[in-house]
Parts: structure tokens; sequence; C-alpha cells
């Protein structure tokens, strides 16, 4: 399968799924996927979205991790995001 954002060719492997919308956002890991490694994009199968949907509801087979979460507009030194161009 061709990647729909860069055109190359996505290679299965496992990888993680993360559900930063969800109360408490939630990880999953070694979930198979098609992944492009430059672009960084990912595919999962109808079934495998399936089961990470079931693994959510049923709350099997999980560990608890404590996860920081910082607000970056409370940095001392903020980031300018004006963006430079070369060549």
């Amino acid at each position: 399968m061709q990647c729909k954002l860069c055109g190359n060719v996505m290679h299965e492997r496992l990888t993680s799924f993360c559900a930063w919308e969800s109360t408490p956002i939630v990880k999953v890991e070694n979930v198979p996927a098609l992944v492009r490694t430059v672009c960084g994009e990912k595919v999962f199968s109808q079934n495998t979205v399936e089961e990470v949907q079931r693994l959510q509801r049923d709350g099997s087979g999980y560990r608890r991790a404590e996860a920081r979460i910082f607000d970056f507009s409370v940095a001392s030194s903020p980031v300018e995001t004006s963006s430079t161009s070369t060549g």
C-alpha cells in the first residue's frame, strides 16, 4: 500500500495508538499497522480499530501509568513562531 501523504510504500509494523481526547488518556502498545517511517502516517485495519475500541470499553489488560502534563504557555523563554527559509 502507498502512503496517501507522501506516496511512498508503507510497511507492516507494531506501533502505539494514543487516544489523546479520551479521559483518561489511553495508550495501546504493540498495535499492528501499516506505517510509513518517513512521514509517520499510520493506517489501522478495521479489525484492529474494533479491537482497540473493545480493549478501551472492556478495560482489560491494562496497567496504570502516571503522566506529567505541562502547559508550554507558562515557559519562561517563549519561542518565536516565525519561520525562516533557506535557499
